[in-house]
Order: C-alpha cells, then sequence, then structure tokens
C-alpha cells in the first residue's frame, strides 16, 4: 500500500512525523519536494534539505537501515518524473522486504521520536541556517561538519534519555536491566535516570532488591 499525504511545503515535513510513520504501519517514507531554487516558499525546500540530512545520520547511527528514508527533488511539473519515481522507490522496498518490528525496534523508534521534539534538538535544528551562515551574536559560526556533530550528539544524547523513559513506561527496572536493553554502561545510565527523576518522569519502586527499580510516574 502507498500513501500520499500532501502539505504546503516540505518545511512543513517535521522529522518526528517520519520517524512515526516507520515505527507504525509503514516499512519506509519517501519525501519529495520542489527542486532547489523553486520553492514557492522561498526557502522551504532548503529547511526540509538541512532536517532530512540530519534524520538520515540519526537513523543510521541507530541501526536503522538508511534506504526506509529517501529524500528527492522534483518539480510540480513533472509528474511523469514523479510517478516513475514512486514506482522505482515502491520496488526498491518491496525488495527490502517488511521493516522488522519487533519490541526492541518499536522501543528504538519511539524514543527517536520524542528525541526530535524535544525543546533543545528543535532549536539547533531550526536555527542551523542562523549558526552557520550568520552566526551567534558575537558572530561567531559554526562550519557546517561541527553543526552536525553538535546536533547528533544532542540528539543521541536525549535519544538514550528517552530509551530508558520509554522502557520504564513498559514495566519497572533496575540499572543492570536497562543497560542490557539501552546497550549503556550502567554509571550513564545512573546518570539519565537521575535527570529524568529530576524531571519528574519517573521514581523509585519501594522494595528490598539488590539493585533499585524505577518506574514511570
Amino acid at each position: 500500500m502507498i500513501r500520499i499525504i500532501r502539505v504546503m511545503c516540505t518545511g512543513r515535513v517535521d522529522p518526528a512525523f517520519v520517524v512515526w510513520a516507520l515505527a507504525n504501519e509503514f516499512d519506509a517514507v519517501l519525501v519529495v519536494g520542489c527542486r532547489i531554487g523553486d520553492c514557492h516558499y522561498s526557502s522551504g525546500n532548503l529547511a526540509a534539505r538541512r532536517r532530512m540530512r540530519i534524520l538520515q545520520a540519526f537513523i543510521k547511527k541507530n541501526g536503522l537501515p538508511p534506504e526506509r528514508l529517501r529524500v528527492e527533488w522534483i518539480s510540480s511539473a513533472e509528474a511523469t518524473k514523479f510517478s516513475k519515481l514512486v514506482e522505482e522507490y515502491a520496488g526498491q522496498v518491496k525488495a527490502l522486504g517488511p521493516m522488522q518490528k519487533d519490541d526492541g525496534t518499536r522501543l528504538r523508534l519511539l524514543a527517536m521520536k520524542r528525541a526530535l521534539e524535544e525543546e533543545k534538538v528543535r532549536w539547533l535544528i531550526g536555527n542551523e541556517k542562523k549558526l552557520v551562515e550568520e552566526g551567534n551574536v558575537f558572530g561567531d559560526k559554526l562550519d557546517q561538519e561541527r553543526f552536525d556533530a553538535a546536533v547528533l550528539g544532542a540528539l543521541e544524547d536525549e535519544f538514550n534519555k528517552n530509551l530508558i523513559a520509554v522502557a520504564l513506561e513498559k514495566a519497572p527496572a533496575s540499572v543492570p536491566e536497562l543497560a542490557a536493553l539501552s546497550g549503556l554502561k550502567e554509571p550513564a545510565v545512573g546518570e539519565y535516570l537521575v535527570a529524568l527523576e529530576q524531571a519528574g518522569r519517573i521514581a523509585p519502586v519501594a522494595g528490598h532488591e539488590e539493585y533499585a527499580r524505577y518506574t514511570k510516574i
């Protein structure tokens, strides 16, 4: 099944929407926008291109097949080219097969979606043009490589925190259990638990186990 969702501009395509689709019934997402330089809204497709570049790197970094997201730029007058693109990509996705969505994959996708929705991450992604091309209030600019590294670092931090939070929504767990689930070292898990507890999102469970267990509030 192919579902086409029209938006006024690709600048409206939130990266979290893409991850939500992959976490649910879709096996891949194709984002198609106006040719670069031909955006009716001036720079909407440029913003989309920046966001999708970060998202593709984030998806790949977390072990998901990058082929599950494709981004193309086509004129609205190129209906035949659009049709061929959709047909080609549908065949590619069919060859890849259904996306495996076991509990672990769904957990990671939900944590990715929440990381993309975090205020710090959204601020960074939304201010890329300003930080890279214009500079901050002191006139200092970030080169593209440093900016991408900063965003991916912030995303990874929020992803790890939300991975733990999502796991605790399913069932209480201890630090060793969360470390095994997330692949993080126990000290790192402990730091994220402290942050989540301070934010009022989790709380320790009363008991006499060797390791404290935590649960969602």
